[in-house]
């Protein structure tokens, strides 16, 4: 029986380091307030070309703009250095990551965002928000520097990334999300931090 119950234990440690942490600061209502929607999408832009008598028009790959990230913030990064959304340069798509480093999974999963941006950082911009930037800064560090991560990270809480929260309806850390220029999410969110489940959703972004 104690044996048994002890086996219980351990499952639920296990599955919560893996799976994921609760957190309470991100939403989990999913419903986005009016007043904090991103702005709609372009739909003029998006509309198809007109064919012409000379035939049907040929399969474009030109796939998205490249882009400035479309929330504005100015900060410092876990370094101290001042950073702003243009330093995540003129990109397709932007990865947003939300963590925080009492969370094991969020730690566990640094390396594979450091792969997956240097797979696909030459097309989308990396972005990690923190939820405990202010206590966690150390460890947080260590974590990328342990896992050569070059991507930005900058506190979540600041009144910059208000617009952006919302977006995150898990209550989970880590979550990831994918957005355009316009601030609109492309797929789905993603609990977690499985390098399967995070590069099939970019790459899906990316088709």
């Amino acid at each position: 029986m104690k044996t048994r119950f002890l086996l219980s234990v351990l499952a639920v440690i296990l599955l919560v380091g893996f799976a994921g942490c609760y957190d309470e600061f991100f939403l989990e209502s999913s419903e986005v307030p009016a007043s904090l929607a991103p702005p709609p999408v372009n739909v003029t832009a998006a509309a198809p070309e007109a064919t012409s008598d000379e035939g049907p028009a040929e399969d474009s790959d030109e796939g998205y703009v490249e882009s400035t990230f479309p929330f504005a913030f100015s900060t410092y990064d876990l370094h101290g250095n001042t950073v702003t959304e243009a330093d995540l340069g003129n990109k397709e798509l932007f990865f947003v990551y939300f963590w925080a480093t009492w969370c094991f999974a969020c730690v566990q999963g640094m390396p594979t965002l450091a792969e997956l941006h240097e797979e696909f950082g030459d097309r989308i911009g990396f972005l990690t928000l923190m939820d405990d930037f202010d206590t966690g800064a150390a460890t947080a560090i260590t974590a990328k520097e342990n896992a050569s991560a070059e991507f930005i990270t900058v506190d979540a809480r600041l009144d910059y990334f208000e617009e952006l929260l919302p977006l995150v309806r898990s209550g989970f850390v880590p979550t990831s999300i994918i957005i355009d220029a316009d601030g609109n999410v492309v797929g789905e969110q993603i609990v977690g931090g499985s390098a399967r489940a995070l590069r099939s959703a970019i790459r899906s972004a990316l088709d």
